[in-house]
Formats: C-alpha cells, sequence, structure tokens
C-alpha cells in the first residue's frame, strides 16, 4: 500500500509517486446487481473506493499528484471460470467483455498523459 505522506515527503521520481489508478468495475449490469439482495459487500467495496478516490484528489490537490479512477466495464479473467456468464442472460459475455489487455492499455494511457493534465475519472467498455 502507498504511504502517501512518506511519497510526498521524499519526492521519489515522478512514475512513482505522481500517479495513483484506483480501479472500479462499472457495467449497466452493475446498476441492477449492485441493489441486488446478496450484494451488499460488493456495492459496499466499489462505493468505498469512489469515496476514498475522491478524498485522495482532495488531499493531495496542488502536490503535484494526479489520481484516476479507471472504470473498466466487466473483463475476461480468471473471476469469471467459476460463475459462467455465458449461462448467465443477466451478465454479459466472455466474448462480449474487455480483454485484460483493453484495461492495461487504459492504465497506460493515463500515466501517460502530461502533468499539465488531469483525468479523475475514465470508463471504459466494450464495443
Amino acid at each position: 500500500m502507498l504511504h502517501m505522506p512518506s511519497m510526498l515527503s521524499t519526492r521519489a521520481s515522478p512514475l512513482t509517486w505522481h500517479f495513483s489508478v484506483n480501479m472500479h468495475k462499472r457495467t449497466q449490469q452493475e446498476i441492477h446487481s449492485t441493489y441486488a439482495p446478496g450484494n451488499v459487500s460488493y456495492s459496499a467495496a466499489k462505493y468505498g473506493l469512489r469515496g476514498v478516490h475522491e478524498v485522495l484528489i482532495e488531499e493531495t490537490r496542488k502536490t503535484g499528484v494526479r489520481a484516476s479512477l479507471l472504470e473498466p466495464s466487466a473483463t475476461s479473467t480468471t473471476l469469471w471460470n467459476s460463475i459462467d456468464p455465458d449461462g448467465d442472460d443477466k451478465l454479459p459475455s466472455l466474448s462480449e467483455m474487455l480483454l485484460p489487455s483493453d484495461v492495461a492499455q487504459a492504465v497506460a494511457f493515463l500515466c501517460s498523459r502530461p502533468a499539465s493534465v488531469h483525468i479523475p475519472v475514465l470508463a471504459i467498455g466494450s464495443s
């Protein structure tokens, strides 16, 4: 875990301390499933990360640190192995999901913006 006060006091290199990318999955299905019975932990975690991100932005304002919240839609990872989304019409099929490389490219995009550019939130989805 990053320790912000020590990062700011040591003035580490720009690539190691000037950028934080937080991940939060957000899909149309999530809008429905987040509020579904049995999803209290999932919902709390997702909304909690959003809150932490907003506080991080305020706490690091004018320090040179930029924080972005990346909101990828469902991504085809091993997380889905035990769920079988192809067999549930409420979930996107594996072929409709983003690839992990799509998410990695979004992270690279966020981290490669000039220091004068801040992207607080970036939502990506499959086409």
